[in-house]
């Protein structure tokens, strides 16, 4: 006779938090070990320290990105559930990343020739400013005051700040291109499948459960 399976392993609430905290503790995992190895060990590891805290902002903003396209193409809409959480995370490491890269670097002391090398810095500050209006009105609250429409056209200025930070990760990348380089493709390649018209054909392959989903308006 087969032991009743735990219910926090069935389908429903249980199961639901449960798994909402493991990705919430993945999520904020990498944030305190890259700070107490960058600010406790020696100069030299600052430098690495805002590179990492940067590369991983980019990468949850690419996971949160991928939330979407994902949960309307595997007929999964629980997925949706977790794209707040991912988006606010990435916030988190590029809001971390920003401010202290700009006072380790002292950006305000460089001279104007420094700056018209280093464009990067505008991308990425640009980048910043645009996600930081989408982290405050990431609340119920907010969603309810600014409405679902006006709500869903604010968060499509994601987009637009997904390409700056992909432009400002590859261009200050000054030897090892790749790594910047594929999470631009990443970006564009899930970029291009949320137009409407991509996604269609995308589901269309599906069957009429799977239309349901992709007649859901976009985020």
């Amino acid at each position: 006779m087969t032991s009743p399976q735990p219910s926090i392993l069935k389908p429903g609430a249980a199961r639901d938090r449960l798994v909402y905290r493991i990705v919430w503790v993945l999520l904020a995992l990498p944030l305190p070990i890259i700070l107490i190895h960058g600010l406790t060990g020696p100069v030299r590891l600052r430098e690495d320290m805002i590179r990492d805290l940067g590369l991983w902002g980019v990468r949850i903003l690419i996971a949160g990105l991928c939330i979407t396209p994902a949960a309307r193409l595997l007929r999964r809409p629980g997925l949706l559930r977790y794209r707040r959480t991912v988006g606010l995370f990435g916030f988190v490491y590029a809001a971390v990343h920003g401010p202290y890269y700009a006072v380790y670097g002292r950006l305000w002391e460089l001279p104007l020739e420094v700056w018209e090398r280093r464009l990067y810095f505008l991308f990425g500050i640009a980048g910043l400013i645009l996600l930081t209006p989408l982290a405050i009105t990431s609340t119920d609250g907010m969603i309810r005051r600014l409405g679902p429409i006006g709500w869903r056209r604010l968060h499509q200025t994601v987009y637009a700040a997904m390409i700056l930070i992909s432009i400002h990760a590859l261009w200050q990348a000054s030897i090892d291109h790749t790594q910047p380089a594929i999470y631009m493709a990443l970006i564009a390649g899930l970029l291009i499948v949320r137009l409407p018209p991509v996604m269609r054909a995308l589901m269309s392959h599906r069957r009429p459960r799977a239309r349901t989903l992709a007649t859901a308006p976009a985020d």
